[in-house]
């Protein structure tokens, strides 16, 4: 939590934050309605002693790229390149639910112990930071895909987007937005593969056939169980 708080602000130091605009009105918007869904959902289970010490903050930065990270203790960086491909406020929360899933059932400490399994001879993350600060911070970017690092660690496993789809299916259904936008989201976002550029979300996130399928499997029950529209006057 403290490399958390530490990396989070030297990022937005390092660029443009965007506060007085529309679009930052739009990710407060429903990035709050993601949180209190995520707040909601974990007291209904009696697991609000998981959200403890998460300090929810979601900043817009002046970036290009389609992308948005989410780190331990609820910090939330949103690139502007991200609002013009979403379109619309259900694509953002399968986003940002999907990113936010990621970090509660900690996938990325997952790769962080891998990175200094494999370059820090297993040190802990303590140890590792007193023998190579520098380094150690390095892995813990690449780790949760803090900023641009395409190509230095493979993408999250199957296995991992999976699970954090299902749970931000659930975010999004219970923040009051249709799970279902979830697979044009992804479509969308696959495509653009075939472009000239590869958006640097896919760098991480693992987009084929299987997790589509899965996705396509699970959906009914999403919509069912957890998604309520909202009523209107």
């Amino acid at each position: 939590m403290a490399m958390s708080v530490d990396q989070y602000y030297l990022f937005l130091s390092q660029n443009v934050i965007l506060e007085s605009t529309p679009y930052n009105t739009l990710i407060q918007k429903v990035g709050n309605k993601v949180i209190d869904a995520i707040k909601a959902y974990y007291t209904q289970k009696k697991q609000s002693e998981e959200l403890k010490d998460y300090r929810w903050d979601i900043r817009l930065v002046d970036k290009k790229e389609i992308n948005t990270w989410c780190l331990p203790g609820g910090r939330i960086i949103v690139c502007a390149g991200l609002l013009t491909f979403t379109q619309n406020e259900a694509s953002l929360a399968v986003a940002l639910s999907h990113q936010i899933a990621h970090v509660l059932v900690k996938h990325g400490n997952e790769r962080l112990k891998i990175s200094l399994q494999e370059l820090m001879g297993g040190k802990t993350l303590p140890e590792a930071l007193t023998a190579r600060p520098a380094d150690t911070k390095d892995l813990y970017q690449i780790a949760y895909a803090l900023g641009n690092h395409i190509g230095a660690m493979p993408p999250f496993s199957l296995k991992n987007e999976m699970e954090a789809d299902k749970l931000g299916l659930m975010f999004t259904g219970l923040a009051g937005y249709n799970p279902r936008e979830a697979l044009v989201f992804w479509e969308r976002m696959s495509q653009l593969r075939k472009g000239p550029r590869k958006p640097e979300l896919l760098s991480v996130h693992l987009v084929d056939e299987a997790r589509m399928a899965e996705m396509e499997e699970i959906m009914d029950d999403m919509v069912k169980n957890y998604y309520k529209p909202p009523v209107k006057n």
